[in-house]
């Protein structure tokens, strides 16, 4: 008899252990997903910071490179863009490690240092000012001579790399552009919690290697070297 109440209490202890888990491990999957859509508002439709950033660079940029100059708010869109940005990529990156349980970026996160270097660029272009006046934002900064322009051809080409990207794990993205019909299917399809998706990592970490593979092509340790 004390043998089998020996027994019964441990099972019961076994359960308890069992619900504890599977609580802990409910709690940290719904806390990562309400940080995933609420502190990067990344796939919150009406936000959808990143996707909306590496669309907007890509019309910034190339009408820059059409027009031959660079407006003060085009200029001040970007830095606002990769001051939002430089810690956010990298963030998500280290949050998908986490979730995989293994480094898919083994490394030192290329993101995070080069998106601070572009940034600066475009304050020093600024002359160290980081936002402009409301009433200045389409006055021509500066006209593009050979030097600046080839500049600027480069972060293009560095921002199509992350919008093929996006384009690629994003179904819901299609020549630039969001579809909301293409959003909601893919979100009635796909029940479990969009931390455990995988697309948002594949495509954080595609960003990663986009970068590194355009760095490697220049044969740069950093973009700097391109803007000098």
């Amino acid at each position: 008899m004390h043998k089998k109440k020996k027994i019964t209490l441990i099972l019961i202890i076994l359960v308890f252990i069992l619900i504890y888990l599977n609580y802990n491990k409910y709690q940290i999957v719904k806390e990562y997903d309400e940080f995933t859509k609420n502190e990067f508002s990344f796939l919150s439709f009406e936000k959808r910071q990143i996707v909306r950033q590496i669309t907007n660079q890509t019309e910034l940029y190339r009408t820059i490179l059409e027009e031959g100059h660079i407006k003060k708010g085009d200029a001040a869109s970007i830095v606002i863009y990769f001051r939002n940005n430089k810690e956010l990529v990298p963030d998500y990156l280290r949050y998908a490690n986490n979730l995989r349980k293994q480094e898919i970026i083994e490394d030192d996160i290329v993101n995070e240092h080069n998106m601070i270097i572009i940034g600066d660029f475009f304050v020093s272009l600024l002359d160290g000012r980081r936002s402009i006046p409301r009433e200045e934002k389409d006055d021509i900064l500066v006209v593009l001579d050979d030097d600046l322009r080839e500049k600027i051809e480069y972060l293009n080409e560095l921002n199509d790399l992350w919008m093929n990207s996006l384009e690629r794990n994003l179904e819901w993205i299609e020549d630039g552009e969001l579809s909301r019909e293409k959003f909601e299917k893919y979100f009635k399809r796909n029940f479990k919690p969009i931390v455990l998706q995988n697309y948002w990592i594949d495509f954080v970490s595609d960003l990663e290697k986009d970068t590194r593979e355009f760095l490697a092509k220049y044969n740069v340790d950093d973009i700097k070297e391109l803007l000098q």
